[in-house]
């Protein structure tokens, strides 16, 4: 915010500056009008993304946890997007933290990564490569209904079976790395 306040008042000071050098033409001020609504459009849509925990990821991730802690499989992965992800963390007390995979900063995180193929193309590869790069025993899969179409959920429900858990709009699956 600071640094946004910043830039617009360094903007303003080289407008004033160019209107005086340049006196009042007015193509060269339109065009430095378009010029920066271009740079600020741009800017602004490839900000950051604005998404949020829903209260169907909530209470699906509250359900999560609770079987995790009734099934002993508590180190187990969850493979999600980040926002369910949050929940879990929530839901759990910080005990299961970004699904319980390695946490790298700087660029999308493996479960990241796993979660996109694994819903786009679903195939047990994911599933073995997921359960690899967490250490775990196997993993629970969550998808939201707005990802489902047809062909991916009787894909990926030929793969894990149906859904254990199913809050809502979430659909959650589970996998043991003994039966892969």
């Amino acid at each position: 915010m600071i640094i946004d306040t910043a830039f617009i008042f360094f903007l303003i000071g080289g407008f004033i500056a160019v209107r005086d050098r340049y006196g009042r033409q007015p193509i060269f001020l339109w065009t430095s009008i378009v010029i920066l609504a271009v740079m600020v459009g741009s800017t602004y849509s490839s900000g950051p993304i604005h998404g949020r925990v829903t209260m169907s990821h909530y209470n699906a991730m509250q359900a999560l946890y609770v079987d995790m802690l009734k099934t002993g499989r508590t180190d187990y992965c969850v493979l999600s997007e980040h926002f369910p992800l949050a929940a879990l963390e929530s839901s759990s007390r910080g005990r299961v933290k970004n699904g319980n995979f390695p946490i790298k900063y700087g660029y999308l995180e493996e479960g990241g990564k796993i979660f996109i193929k694994m819903f786009s193309r679903p195939d047990i590869l994911w599933m073995k490569e997921a359960a690899q790069k967490s250490k775990t025993r196997g993993c629970y899969f969550v998808l939201d209904q707005r990802f489902l179409v047809d062909w991916n959920k009787t894909q990926i429900r030929w793969l894990l079976g149906r859904e254990v858990i199913e809050v809502d709009d979430v659909h959650i699956w589970r996998y043991d790395i003994s039966t892969l």
